[in-house]
């Protein structure tokens, strides 16, 4: 039998055939990019904690202390997420608000209340009693505010960090302190004043304010101080025509530096009031001029 040649020409094809990987290219260039990220945290310091997404995503959950909380976004997109409690004491939490802008990638934020101990006291001044209570991690104490215009009582436990050095106390509870626990509250002296605004180097002040009483007025005093200071002075104010009161800030005071003021009066049964309330602003603010 005559051997048969075939053609090179002819066996390239075949090799090339033959040869050919089994699975297809991928003709995309490059891989696709992730269109969804995650923002997410731990809250801690608070219970009853409303974590809320704003921006491109909106969106809120609530979480108790030591919890998490999640948010599914868009990428490059723009967001903003707070934290806020119901409490009527408006506890604060670090940071205030968190901003993400462009998002390319999962993000993670945390949020820490403000001691509520510490917000509750610059809110509303010291209670009028404290009481304790529970053991161990379930210890607990209360807060009661049995003036008639509060007529609160705040409950709190204690968060721990797990090292034992920084402790705080994150509120549980807000109750009615004459329906829940049956306190009979108290009116305290009712001050009304119009806050002098605007003074001229050099001349003396004279603060006047209406001071009232279920009882009667057993003192008021004026604490002043100057802009910057740490400390307040304290006058007393007198009455010549009740429930007119009057004190003076003398000129010798009033030189260059805004003046800052409240008012304090109690009444026979100790009982006391400020103005202007905490839950308002710390005091009021005379500008000086030239």
């Amino acid at each position: 039998m005559k051997n048969v040649w075939l053609p090179t020409m002819l066996l390239f094809p075949l090799f090339l055939l033959f040869s050919c990987s089994g699975s297809p290219t991928d003709s995309s260039t490059g891989s696709q990019e992730k269109s969804t990220y995650t923002i997410s945290g731990m809250v801690t310091g608070a219970d009853s904690v409303t974590v809320t997404i704003e921006g491109d995503t909106s969106a809120s959950t609530t979480v108790n202390n030591r919890g998490t909380y999640s948010f599914k976004v868009n990428a490059l997109g723009t967001y903003k997420v707070h934290a806020r409690t119901e409490d009527p004491v408006n506890i604060e939490f670090t940071p205030n608000i968190a901003n993400f802008e462009k998002i390319e990638a999962n993000q993670i934020q945390n949020f820490e209340a403000v001691d509520a101990i510490i917000k509750t006291i610059d809110h509303l001044g010291e209670p009028d009693e404290v009481q304790h209570g529970g053991f161990g991690i379930n210890a607990y104490v209360s807060y009661f505010y049995v003036n008639k215009d509060v007529n609160r009582v705040y409950q709190y436990r204690k968060h721990e960090t797990s090292d034992g050095n920084n402790v705080t106390w994150y509120l549980t509870g807000v109750y009615l302190a004459d329906r829940d626990f049956h306190c009979d509250l108290y009116v305290s002296p009712k001050i009304v004043h119009t806050p002098l605004t605007t003074v001229t180097s050099g001349n003396q002040v004279t603060i006047y304010a209406s001071i009232t009483d279920d009882t009667s007025v057993k003192s008021a005093f004026l604490y002043y101080r100057l802009e910057g200071d740490t400390t307040y002075r304290e006058v007393s104010m007198t009455s010549e025509n009740p429930p007119m009161y009057s004190a003076i800030i003398p000129s010798e005071v009033i030189t260059s530096k805004n003046i800052e003021y409240y008012l304090e009066a109690r009444d026979t049964n100790n009982h006391k009031s400020r103005l202007p309330k905490l839950s308002v602003q710390k005091n009021y603010t005379i500008l000086v001029s030239p």
